[in-house]
C-alpha cells in the first residue's frame, strides 16, 4: 500500500502483518515523493504513480523491490491535493492512468509507450468531475472512480478483451 505522506510503500502480508517499506523521500530510483497508485504489472513487478516526480515507477518483482525504470508523466505537473493519480494494469500489460486535473485516463503500452486516452470534463456521467480510483475488471471493463462527480464509471475495453 501507498503511504503517501511518508513518501514509501508499505508490504503487508495475506495476514496483515508488516513486511518490509520500501522508498522514502527523494528523486532517485526507488525513492518517491507523494507516491499514490499501485498497479502490478502481469510479470509480477510493481508500477507507482510517484506523482509530485510527474513519473511512473517500474520497481523489480525481487524481496527488494529496486527501481527497474521510469516513465516521465508530464500530465502531472501540479501539486494541488486533488491531483492523486492512479493506475490499474489489464491482462495484456497495458495501464491506465488517471488524469485528474485533465479530466480523462491515459492509456501507455508495457514499455511506457502512449496508446491513447478516453474522457472529458463534465458534470454527469458523459465524462468526468475529478477521476481518481480506476480498476480492471475480470471481463476486461475500466472502472474509474469520478470524485467529482460522486460516480463510479465502467467502459468497455478499448482494446477488445485480448
Amino acid at each position: 500500500m501507498t503511504d503517501t505522506g511518508n513518501h514509501r510503500i508499505q508490504i503487508f502480508d495475506r495476514q496483515g502483518n508488516f513486511v518490509q517499506a520500501i522508498g522514502g523521500l527523494g528523486a532517485l530510483g526507488g525513492q518517491f515523493y507523494e507516491p499514490v497508485g499501485l498497479a502490478v504489472a502481469p510479470d509480477g513487478s510493481l508500477m507507482v504513480n510517484d506523482t509530485w516526480n510527474e513519473r511512473i515507477q517500474e520497481l523489480s518483482s525481487t524481496a527488494n523491490f529496486f527501481a527497474v525504470r521510469e516513465w516521465p508523466m508530464a500530465a502531472w505537473n501540479s501539486q494541488s491535493i486533488d491531483n492523486k493519480p492512479y493506475l490499474a494494469a489489464d491482462a495484456a500489460g497495458r495501464f491506465y492512468v488517471t488524469d485528474p486535473e485533465g479530466y480523462r485516463v491515459l492509456i501507455f503500452d508495457r514499455d511506457g509507450a502512449y496508446l491513447g486516452r478516453f474522457g472529458q470534463y463534465s458534470i454527469d456521467s458523459t465524462g468526468f468531475g475529478l477521476p481518481n480510483g480506476i480498476a480492471i475488471g475480470p471481463e476486461g471493463n475500466i472502472y474509474v472512480v469520478d470524485a467529482g462527480n460522486g460516480t463510479v464509471l465502467s467502459f468497455p475495453p478499448p482494446f477488445g478483451n485480448e
